[in-house]
């Protein structure tokens, strides 16, 4: 197994990323189409432990691009998720297992981020997809902090 992190900070107030993450299905598929097509949840109770969501990607991944995911772990003390690959995405490229541990700490005004994936796979897409998450989950966040201040939503 291999683990690798990536952490940034983000122009958000962590109650009001934390508030927006909850309606991360909705959001994403609206700032960043072009990376998320759509995102539904098809299991379980929605934001509970044990739900799984069908994230079918944008024209920027091959067409028919999806992953299944699955909602591990989801504390609202500590701000922390913990979420699952079960069918596609990475695993369809030559992973057997990514999993991706979330944890948001406050930053005053900011949000500080923090990702903890854990992997396992061989191939040659494995070094490339993980280098591309090092380098395209921050973005990601980012347009969220930013949809989250330019909207005035979750205060």
């Amino acid at each position: 197994m291999v683990s690798f992190d990536v952490e940034f900070v983000v122009d958000a107030p962590i109650a009001r990323l934390w508030a927006a993450l909850k309606d991360a299905n909705k959001i994403f598929p609206t700032i960043l189409p072009e990376i998320f097509a759509s995102i539904e949840h098809i299991e379980g109770v929605d934001g509970e432990p044990g739900a799984v969501r069908l994230i079918k990607f944008g024209p920027v991944l091959p067409p028919g691009s999806y992953v299944k995911e699955k909602l591990v772990s989801l504390d609202h003390v500590h701000k922390s998720v913990v979420a699952e690959e079960v069918e596609g995405g990475h695993l369809a490229i030559g992973f057997s297992k990514w999993v991706a541990n979330m944890k948001v700490t406050d930053e005053g005004d900011k949000t500080k981020m923090y990702f903890t994936f854990d992997v396992e796979g061989e191939g040659p897409a494995v070094e490339q997809a993980i280098a591309q998450t090092k380098v395209g989950t921050a973005p990601v966040f980012q347009a969220l902090a930013k949809h989250v201040v330019d909207s005035g939503l979750y205060a």
